[in-house]
Parts: C-alpha cells; sequence; structure tokens
C-alpha cells in the first residue's frame, strides 16, 4: 500500500480496499460460472500503453499502429452504445447495451478486426 500511496497519493485506504474486495467478488463468481461486468478499459490500456512502449523501444511501428487500433476499437464499442454494467449505469447515450465483460471483449475483438482489415489474423478463444 506505501509504494500505491507514493504513485497515487490521492488514493486511500479505504478506496483501495473496495477496489480489491470488489475484484476478487467478481473473481469468485467468475470461477463459479457466473457473468461478471467487469469495466476491462484501464487493463486495456494498459496493455496498449505496454505495448506501443515495447514498440518504441525496438523500433516496431507494425506494433505501434497495432496499439493504437486497439484503443480506436475499444473507444468505438463504447461509443456504439456497447459497455460493461459500470459505464451503463453512467452513460447518457439512448441506445445502449449492458454486457457482461467477456461480451464487451468480443464486441471490441469484432472492431478490431474491421480496424485491422485483414492486416492481423485475429483468432478467436474460448474462455475457460
Amino acid at each position: 500500500m506505501e509504494k500505491l500511496q507514493k504513485v497515487a497519493p490521492k488514493v486511500k485506504d479505504k478506496d483501495f480496499e473496495d477496489f480489491v474486495i470488489k475484484a476478487c467478488e467478481h473473481y469468485y463468481r467468475y470461477l463459479q460460472g457466473e457473468d461478471t461486468s467487469t469495466n476491462p478499459m484501464a487493463t486495456i490500456y494498459a496493455w496498449s500503453g505496454a505495448l506501443r512502449k515495447r514498440a518504441e523501444l525496438d523500433c516496431l511501428d507494425d506494433l505501434a499502429a497495432f496499439a493504437d487500433k486497439l484503443e480506436e476499437a475499444t473507444i468505438k464499442t463504447i461509443e456504439d452504445g456497447v459497455m460493461t454494467g459500470d459505464l451503463y449505469l453512467l452513460s447518457k447515450l439512448e441506445n445502449k447495451k449492458k454486457v457482461n465483460t467477456e461480451q464487451f471483449l468480443r464486441e471490441v475483438a469484432a472492431r478490431l478486426r474491421e480496424i485491422q482489415e485483414d492486416e492481423f489474423e485475429i483468432v478467436d478463444y474460448e474462455i475457460m
């Protein structure tokens, strides 16, 4: 927690605990086969940022372009009205659709396929 306070000093212990508890609850519900609706935006942006940094370090323009397209597909998904429950409650869009986490990720993947224009093969997979 001390390291977190140095990076994000406005985060209170209670906020952090609430987040961890909610994440754990969703994970255990997921393990029991229940639908969960956890917003994956921060995770997607963390990965796209990491990919972009790796692209910069290794001079990989295609990887940087992929990171940009992943973010574009994610934003387009939300702009199209498809979102997890937390964003659904906050959104002012008229035509919106509440989906669980897996459905949201599949919607992002579908838009990424459109944006990629067959540049890369996107493999569909089964989540355990």
